[in-house]
Protein backbone atom coordinates (compact mmCIF):
# COMPACT_ATOMS: atom_id res chain seq x y z
CA UNK A 1 0.00 0.00 0.00
CA UNK A 2 2.57 2.51 -1.09
CA UNK A 3 1.80 6.33 -1.93
CA UNK A 4 2.02 7.11 -5.66
CA UNK A 5 4.71 10.08 -6.29
CA UNK A 6 3.76 12.69 -9.15
CA UNK A 7 6.12 11.97 -11.94
CA UNK A 8 8.99 14.96 -12.24
CA UNK A 9 11.06 15.10 -15.02
CA UNK A 10 14.58 14.38 -13.90
CA UNK A 11 15.50 18.08 -15.44
CA UNK A 12 12.88 19.63 -12.92
CA UNK A 13 13.89 17.39 -10.00
CA UNK A 14 15.33 18.88 -6.98
CA UNK A 15 16.72 17.04 -3.56
CA UNK A 16 13.42 18.06 -1.87
CA UNK A 17 11.41 16.37 -4.38
CA UNK A 18 13.68 12.76 -3.47
CA UNK A 19 13.42 13.80 -0.06
CA UNK A 20 9.67 13.72 -0.18
CA UNK A 21 10.06 10.47 -1.69
CA UNK A 22 11.81 9.26 0.94
CA UNK A 23 9.57 10.66 3.55
CA UNK A 24 6.85 9.03 2.11
CA UNK A 25 8.10 5.71 2.16
CA UNK A 26 8.98 5.97 5.74
CA UNK A 27 5.83 6.70 6.60
CA UNK A 28 4.47 4.04 4.91
CA UNK A 29 7.03 1.44 6.53
CA UNK A 30 5.65 3.19 9.63
CA UNK A 31 2.36 2.44 9.01
CA UNK A 32 3.63 -1.20 7.91
CA UNK A 33 5.54 -1.74 11.61
CA UNK A 34 2.44 -0.59 13.30
CA UNK A 35 0.41 -3.77 12.47
CA UNK A 36 3.54 -6.51 12.31
CA UNK A 37 2.58 -9.66 14.43
CA UNK A 38 6.08 -9.65 15.74
CA UNK A 39 7.45 -6.47 18.44
CA UNK A 40 10.94 -7.57 18.51
CA UNK A 41 11.46 -7.58 14.84
CA UNK A 42 9.37 -4.49 14.46
CA UNK A 43 11.54 -2.94 17.37
CA UNK A 44 15.26 -4.27 15.17
CA UNK A 45 13.56 -2.58 12.02
CA UNK A 46 13.07 0.75 14.23
CA UNK A 47 16.50 0.62 15.83
CA UNK A 48 18.30 0.18 12.07
CA UNK A 49 16.32 2.59 11.13
CA UNK A 50 16.98 5.48 13.89
CA UNK A 51 20.43 4.79 13.56
CA UNK A 52 20.22 5.42 9.01
CA UNK A 53 18.49 8.70 9.94
CA UNK A 54 20.40 9.53 12.67
CA UNK A 55 23.45 9.65 10.36
CA UNK A 56 21.61 11.04 7.40
CA UNK A 57 21.05 14.47 9.88
CA UNK A 58 24.23 14.32 10.63
CA UNK A 59 25.49 14.25 7.24
CA UNK A 60 23.02 16.78 5.72
CA UNK A 61 23.94 19.43 9.35
CA UNK A 62 27.36 19.14 7.63
CA UNK A 63 26.74 19.19 4.28
CA UNK A 64 24.90 22.69 5.29
CA UNK A 65 27.60 24.14 7.48
CA UNK A 66 29.91 23.69 4.53
CA UNK A 67 27.80 25.15 1.81
CA UNK A 68 27.10 28.12 4.57
CA UNK A 69 30.57 28.69 4.83
CA UNK A 70 30.63 28.29 0.63
CA UNK A 71 28.08 31.15 0.30
CA UNK A 72 30.11 33.64 2.77
CA UNK A 73 33.08 32.98 0.96
CA UNK A 74 32.08 33.35 -2.46
CA UNK A 75 30.31 36.47 -1.89
CA UNK A 76 32.77 37.89 0.33
CA UNK A 77 30.34 38.05 2.99
CA UNK A 78 30.67 39.96 6.32
CA UNK A 79 28.52 37.36 8.80
CA UNK A 80 25.63 40.11 9.52
CA UNK A 81 25.57 39.67 5.61
CA UNK A 82 25.32 36.15 5.51
CA UNK A 83 23.02 36.02 8.27
CA UNK A 84 20.63 38.20 6.38
CA UNK A 85 21.04 36.08 3.12
CA UNK A 86 19.99 32.96 4.52
CA UNK A 87 17.70 33.89 7.14
CA UNK A 88 19.69 33.32 10.18
CA UNK A 89 21.43 35.63 12.81
CA UNK A 90 24.70 36.76 12.95
CA UNK A 91 25.92 34.67 15.88
CA UNK A 92 24.35 31.69 14.19
CA UNK A 93 25.54 32.13 10.97
CA UNK A 94 29.06 32.63 13.17
CA UNK A 95 28.17 29.11 14.50
CA UNK A 96 27.69 27.83 11.48
CA UNK A 97 30.63 29.01 10.15
CA UNK A 98 32.97 28.00 12.94
CA UNK A 99 31.68 24.17 12.72
CA UNK A 100 32.57 24.46 9.06
CA UNK A 101 36.43 25.61 9.81
CA UNK A 102 36.27 22.92 13.11
CA UNK A 103 35.09 20.31 10.16
CA UNK A 104 38.06 21.41 7.95
CA UNK A 105 40.15 21.38 10.09
CA UNK A 106 39.05 18.04 11.63
CA UNK A 107 39.17 16.82 8.14
CA UNK A 108 42.65 18.30 7.41
CA UNK A 109 43.92 16.56 10.64
CA UNK A 110 42.78 13.42 9.60
CA UNK A 111 43.97 13.33 6.09
CA UNK A 112 47.91 14.27 6.98
CA UNK A 113 47.48 11.39 9.78
CA UNK A 114 46.77 9.00 7.22
CA UNK A 115 49.69 10.23 4.60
Amino acid sequence: MGRTMEFVPTEKRSPADDLAGHAAAVADEFARLEKAADDEDAYRILSRLVEALQAAVAAAGAQRVSMVRRIQETGHLSLAQLGDKIGVSKARAADMVNAAKRADTASTAKQEELS
